[in-house]
């Protein structure tokens, strides 16, 4: 990688760009950094040719958007219609190979007004972190083709939209939805209150989807285990290839479609039908319980009390539904 210089902005031109903001614009809060000495900071927009290996944003409010360009340095720039002063002027700064960006003044403060500021980070196509992190209070937060080993993002209040690659992604808002196109080793998306989409591409060793209030649709290629789970919503999966596969939904419907037939799999819900289309080979054997609902299968089954069976048996499958219909559909 190159060696890196670090550019910033000559004084003059600083001035220049924050000079509209010395007037006032009240303090806001930005998440506590520890001890950092005010001197390690550094002010306003920003490029940097220094290698960077990690990535850690702290934002308040307003939307964060992290992506790549053409360039061979990294970009940060805010953008706000309203008046800065230095103390809510973005700050960052280099600790090692780490880069740090935060709101304004890094350290606990008191929110007098809201800024709604924009803020955009652009890395080099090429460049792949071993850790990326983004926290925002209140906005939305855009990832475009990020590359990192680790990947945790979080948003108080607002949406999630990420298209990524890494080994672990870790993603969850409050209040909002979430879209997610990513190829990982593992997945956790969560959602207090919002829809989950997911498009996974590649091995996936484990993948877990949860919202309380919120529907969930997934994509997969290729799952050792799944668990989704949402207390009042429906549960939509395809999968080409999955081996464990868990399903919750306290009101809503359920429905998976997979390429191959599951070693386990476990449905519960308490109010909603489940459809579940799956090849009859090498087979499995089914326990289904409704309460209150009816039984189908297009699969050819033979049956011993609430026990079926095809193939060769090998799948467990457990099926329970308080008031909905349960249906087996051929996927072969």
């Amino acid at each position: 990688m190159k060696k890196l210089f670090l550019r910033i902005l000559p004084a003059a031109v600083l001035c220049a760009v924050l000079g509209a903001g010395l007037c006032g614009c009240g303090n806001l809060p930005s998440p506590d950094t520890g001890d950092a000495d005010d001197r390690d900071w550094s002010i306003g927009n920003t490029s940097i040719s220094d290698p960077v290996e990690n990535l850690a944003v702290k934002w308040v409010d307003g939307t964060v958007t992290v992506g790549c360009h053409d360039g061979d340095d990294i970009l940060v720039e805010e953008t706000c219609n309203k008046p800065l002063t230095e103390e809510t002027t973005l700050h960052w700064r280099l600790d090692g190979t780490t880069l740090h960006v935060e709101y304004g003044t890094p350290g606990p403060r008191v929110s007098l007004t809201s800024l709604n500021k924009q803020l955009t980070v652009l890395l080099p196509k090429s460049c792949a972190l071993g850790s990326a992190a983004v926290s925002v209070s209140s906005g939305d937060v855009f990832l475009e083709d990020l590359q990192a080993d680790q990947l945790a993002l979080s948003a108080s209040s607002g949406s999630v939209s990420a298209a990524c690659q890494a080994d672990s992604v870790a993603i969850s808002a409050s209040s909002g939805d979430i879209t997610v196109e990513c190829k990982a080793k593992t997945v956790s998306i969560s959602t207090s209150s919002g829809f989950i989409t997911l498009a996974q591409k590649g091995a996936a060793e484990s993948v877990s989807l949860d919202t309380s209030s919120g529907d969930i649709t997934a994509v997969l290629d290729r799952a050792a285990r799944l668990e989704a789970d949402t207390s009042s919503g429906f549960i939509d999966v395809t999968a080409a290839d999955l081996e464990d596969a868990s399903f919750h939904s306290s009101s809503g419907s359920m429905t998976l479609r997979s390429g191959t037939c599951p070693r386990k799999l476990t449905v519960d819900t308490s109010s909603g039908d489940v459809t579940v289309a799956v090849p009859d080979t090498p087979g499995f054997t089914a326990r289904i319980d409704t309460s209150s609902g009816d039984f189908d299968s297009g699969i050819a089954l033979s049956k011993n009390g609430d026990t079926y069976s095809c193939g060769d048996g090998s799948g467990s499958f457990q099926i329970d539904t308080s008031s909905g219909n349960v249906k087996l559909l051929n996927a072969a």
